[in-house]
């Protein structure tokens, strides 16, 4: 879920310092903070997201020793994402009572429906969905007669895939938000490889919700190969792990059991040692029902 937002918004850190405008001469602080910051987003497009989170933090100290207040507030927020990244929702939720903070203070309004989408993904993190939700409501699209008449923002399209997530959770007008999600990616002039492999990943979700496990694997097949054009780690280990559950929901053990291993290998380069974890369960328990 949390790949839809990221490159868009990391982006932001360089966009308010202006890397790279002119041939102005900058002090040397400012230089250090700027460089530590396309560092960080050089290693968070890798998703090699500890070192993201240590390059931003020494980003945002540089910025805190000259109150750049845009800045700051820019290096707080991609530290939420990298936090969400991570799955720590503790420090996710730290930052970003930092970052509103200085958005409430300083009336950075064009910053808020930003913030209000980290808040309901936070939240989710908490499995607080419900409030999550209600938040949702105010970055969404207007839908009148059941249509979006404009063209989504990136924050829009976030909303709206978080919003299908919480459907599927919900277990309510799942097909609506798919195809609101479909409609939405359909109105880009440009293609976003993770955001259409997440459509997929929906779709199979629906085919699998009617029992037609061929089709909802095939979508995933295909989601796990734009995932793998587009290196995603993340995207490739969620997505063999929804292929290892789909086999198991057909008691194909055998590759269901693959694909779990697979998903473990990416999940471990990735530093996700509790999805590990989890995982490595899933297989044992299928080992020990094959065993008896």
């Amino acid at each position: 879920m949390l790949i839809m937002i990221r490159l868009y918004f990391v982006l932001f850190c360089l966009i308010l310092n202006g890397c790279g405008a002119g041939s102005v001469s900058k002090p040397i602080q400012v230089l250090n903070a700027e460089s530590y910051s396309q560092e960080a987003i050089q290693a968070y497009q890798n998703e090699d997201w500890l070192k993201a989170q240590r390059l931003f933090n020494k980003a945002l100290s540089l910025y805190q020793s000259m109150d750049d207040r845009h800045a700051v507030l820019s290096s707080h927020i991609n530290l939420v994402e990298v936090a969400l990244a991570i799955g720590n929702k503790e420090l996710a939720y730290k930052q970003l009572k930092l970052a509103d903070e200085i958005v409430r203070v300083d009336g950075l309004k064009a910053y808020k429906p930003r913030i209000t989408l980290l808040n309901a993904l936070v939240l989710m993190q908490y499995k607080q969905t419900s409030k999550a939700e209600y938040l949702l409501q105010s970055v969404l699209p207007v839908y009148v007669g059941g249509k979006d008449n404009v063209i989504p923002s990136h924050i829009q399209i976030a909303a709206i895939a978080t919003q299908t997530e919480i459907a599927f959770q919900q277990k309510n007008n799942e097909s609506l938000w798919v195809s609101r999600y479909e409609q939405a990616l359909g109105k880009l002039d440009h293609k976003q490889i993770d955001s259409d492999a997440r459509l997929l990943r929906f779709q199979s979700k629906l085919f699998s919700k009617q029992e037609q496990y061929g089709q909802a694997i095939d979508k995933l097949e295909q989601a796990l190969l734009a995932y793998k054009n587009n290196l995603s780690r993340s995207g490739i280990a969620a997505t063999l792990l929804e292929l290892g559950k789909m086999y198991q929901k057909q008691d194909d053990n055998l590759h269901a059991v693959d694909y779990f291993k697979r998903s473990i290998v990416v999940y471990r380069s990735l530093g996700k040692t509790k999805k590990v974890s989890i995982i490595t369960d899933m297989i044992y328990q299928i080992e020990e029902a094959i065993g008896h």
